[in-house]
């Protein structure tokens, strides 16, 4: 004879299912605030509401959706906003496997979302994505080796650059690197085609880019710092 269970355990079983399913539906993400384009301790005030925040639910993530602008170049909008990852894990001890970035499309003005997600919430999402490669020829990024900012959030190494730019080289394989420099006031044209060589060294060495697809240039003209501009170009 088979096994069957009573008729008000089942109807308990089914209630309690139900039950579950319901707060598992409820449970819902929540947008703390909407950061502008602002000064780098303003940006460290939102972080830090986000930071407390999963602190206090150490079972939620935390979500960086972005939004680029007109204008700005793609390299440039992503060390930003991986920069504010940055800080929350480096400097605020969350860890980097409970926050994600979401790299949003170009609106009227740059803006990044903070969101704390629970455990079993829809993840947010945006409403656009980022291109990389919005025309060509297109400037990605702009390194300035010698000028460091004095108070800044941001990614500003020269491999941080570098990583983005590679990653734009080998999702668009018809693409040429193009590296120009420019001295600064203290810095000399020999030296500046020495710091072009080694970005190009570096993006054969540790982004297997091939070295026919970079070329590198060296202009004569000064400017107030030395800058290492990385431009991508048609084949």
């Amino acid at each position: 004879m088979p096994f069957s269970l009573p008729k008000q355990v089942c109807v308990l079983l089914i209630l309690g299912a139900m039950v579950a399913g319901q707060s598992n539906s409820d449970v819902q993400s929540q947008k703390l605030e909407v950061m502008p384009e602002t000064y780098a301790d303003n940006e460290q005030a939102y972080l830090d509401l986000l930071a407390a925040a999963l602190t206090r639910n150490t079972a939620s993530r935390g979500y960086l959706v972005a939004y680029t602008k007109p204008g700005l170049p793609p390299g440039t909008f992503l060390r930003r906003i991986y920069g504010y990852k940055n800080y929350l894990v480096n400097l605020r001890g969350i860890d980097s496997n409970r926050i994600t970035v979401i790299e949003g499309g170009t609106k009227d003005v740059l803006s990044t979302e903070l969101w704390v997600v629970p455990n079993g919430a829809e993840a947010p999402r945006a409403v656009s994505e980022l291109n990389l490669i919005p025309r060509l020829p297109s400037q990605f990024d702009t390194i300035f080796p010698d000028c460091p900012s004095e108070m800044t959030i941001y990614l500003e190494e020269t491999l941080d650059s570098l990583r983005f730019y590679a990653r734009a080289l080998v999702e668009n394989p018809n693409t040429t690197a193009k590296i120009l420099t420019y001295p600064g006031r203290r810095a000399s044209i020999t030296k500046m085609r020495g710091v072009s060589n080694k970005v190009r060294a570096a993006l054969i060495q540790n982004y297997h880019i091939d070295g026919k697809r970079i070329v590198t240039s060296s202009s004569k003209r000064r400017r107030d710092c030395s800058e290492v501009e990385l431009w991508l170009t048609g084949t």
